[in-house]
């Protein structure tokens, strides 16, 4: 585990408008917090790649609060973002009705129950919806069966007519790359979205 950073320095991190800064603050959150949110979901009846997921999408909703000046005041960074991915994944559970003893802890703190769609605008939605429709429509189905209702992969690979849950894998994995390269073909055309204030 690398050194520890304060509160302050993340947030600053995070806030900032280099890209250098921000990715020096989520590399540092993820050597600092990865193994936890990952042992967290694998004794909770996860999987690595759960725990990827569930790991970087706990990661945007604490990028965008801090950005959009929604973070609690007086709240451990490292605590808040390891409690925004323990109700991730809880939700995970209760959608797909899990059958898994899950501990309770009374130090549990505030975290707004909700994904990362809540934290765009009108205008970035439309720019994402945009570029996802770039996509062709299997790729647009496999992402929207993963990332939006959260479906699993055994599922995915039924429901897509696949001959294999590895090929369901591969083929998600081939189209967030798409997806990935073309947010980064058009990274002028929409950075200022991501980027205004509040």
């Amino acid at each position: 585990m690398n050194r520890k950073h304060p509160d302050e320095w993340i947030v600053a991190k995070l806030r900032a408008r280099a890209d250098r800064d921000n990715d020096e603050a989520l590399r540092y959150l993820y050597g600092r917090m990865f193994e936890q949110v990952q042992r967290y979901v694998l004794q909770n009846s996860g999987s690595r790649p759960d725990a990827d997921d569930i790991f970087q999408e706990g990661l945007v909703i604490l990028f965008k609060l801090i950005r959009q000046d929604k973070f609690p005041a007086g709240y451990n960074v490292e605590a808040y973002l390891h409690s925004i991915c323990r109700n991730l994944w809880l939700k995970y559970l209760r959608k797909y009705r899990r059958e898994v003893e899950l501990p309770d802890s009374a130090n549990d703190l505030p975290v707004p129950d909700a994904g990362i769609a809540q934290f765009l605008d009108e205008d970035q939605r439309a720019a994402v919806d945009e570029l996802f429709s770039q996509l062709g429509p299997d790729c647009q189905k496999v992402l929207n069966y993963f990332y939006y209702d959260r479906r699993p992969m055994k599922e995915i690979f039924q429901l897509m007519g696949y001959a294999s849950e590895q090929v369901a894998k591969n083929k998600k994995s081939t189209c967030m790359k798409r997806l990935l390269a073309l947010v980064a073909e058009h990274r002028e055309r929409y950075l200022h979205l991501f980027t205004k204030d509040g």
